[in-house]
């Protein structure tokens, strides 16, 4: 009788390797979809970390807005400062500003530089195609125009750099002193002049990875303007009011001053009626009459000692 070895039939070992197949697979697309769940989650943090980035830097600057009143009678072409907004494209609130900031850090040179820095922020599309989103630029000059300008440069030739890619939403609104929220802000008109109290700005960008390019919701930031529009021509006034009443003061207490004195003095001395009084005979052979002696009694008597030696209780 011959005995059998064990070995495994054909049909085990496919259904061994169907398993080992499935459990493989299993394996992979579990790893697969955890890539891409990482992958997706870091680029959420990178485009959360450049839409904070991008609010940090709009709000800084809003921040230290200045604005200098333009005095009564000078053109409104002539004068260069200005605090504009506009909305040129179809979303919500302004996306083109240009102002003028005190937020601007002078390199490290010898020569002197202000602090001072006109900026603007504008959208442009992308130049990569318009299905990849806007570019928000970001436009500095260090010095204030020789007038009125309402333009926000875009082109890298003109100075302008951008700031963040994939913009899918940038909007601006201020609040004004009524306790108002306005889309659109322009300081240089005939009745304004002023700057806004605060300011919200809203950003979304979109998903790199994702074919559609789904956009995240817009982060916020609000901002107050604590700087209030300067009016020289106001202050220069007030100083100058200041100045001129400083000096008639300044005569007034003179003056006060010297009527005081003379009382003191007038207090201090012997008079001329106190003098004629225990001297009966004084005025004999000095030609002073009576009546011209009487006009001035109540003066010291030193003052008139050219006339003549004076008594010692006189003196």
């Amino acid at each position: 009788m011959t005995r059998r070895r064990a070995a495994f039939t054909l049909i085990e070992m496919m259904a061994v390797m169907l398993l080992l197949g499935i459990l493989v697979s299993s394996v992979v697309n579990f790893y697969i979809d955890l890539s891409r769940q990482s992958n997706a989650a870091a680029a959420a943090t990178r485009g959360s970390r450049r839409s904070v980035a991008a609010l940090d830097r709009i709000a800084r600057e809003l921040e230290s807005a200045i604005l200098v009143v333009r005095p009564e009678g000078e053109d409104p072409l002539s004068h260069p400062w200005l605090f504009w907004a506009e909305r040129e494209g179809r979303g919500d609130g302004a996306d083109t500003l240009r102002f003028t900031t005190r937020g601007h850090r002078p390199r490290a040179s010898a020569a002197y530089e202000s602090d001072l820095a006109v900026i603007g922020y504008a959208l442009r599309e992308s130049r990569d195609g318009p299905d990849r989103g806007s570019e928000l630029v970001r436009w500095t000059s260090p010095r204030l125009p020789d007038g009125l300008e309402r333009n926000v440069p875009r082109d890298e030739q003109d100075g302008a750099q951008v700031l963040v890619e994939g913009v899918t939403e940038f909007g601006l609104r201020f609040l004004s002193e009524d306790g108002e929220w306005k889309e659109e802000w322009d300081s240089s008109t005939v009745d304004s002049n002023l700057l806004p109290l605060a300011a919200e700005i809203r950003l979304a960008l979109a998903e790199d990875l994702e074919p559609e390019r789904e956009a995240r919701p817009a982060a916020q930031r609000q901002v107050v303007l604590a700087l209030r529009p300067l009016d020289l021509q106001a202050l220069l006034t007030a100083d100058n009011q200041d100045a001129d009443g400083g000096e008639d003061d300044e005569e007034e207490d003179a003056e006060s001053d010297e009527e005081e004195q003379d009382e003191q003095d007038q207090q201090a001395c012997i008079t001329v009626n106190q003098c004629l009084a225990s001297n009966p005979g004084l005025l004999n052979g000095t030609g002073v009459t009576s009546e011209m002696a009487a006009a001035v009694g109540d003066q010291c008597a030193s003052d008139f000692s050219s006339l003549g030696a004076l008594p010692e209780d006189c003196q």
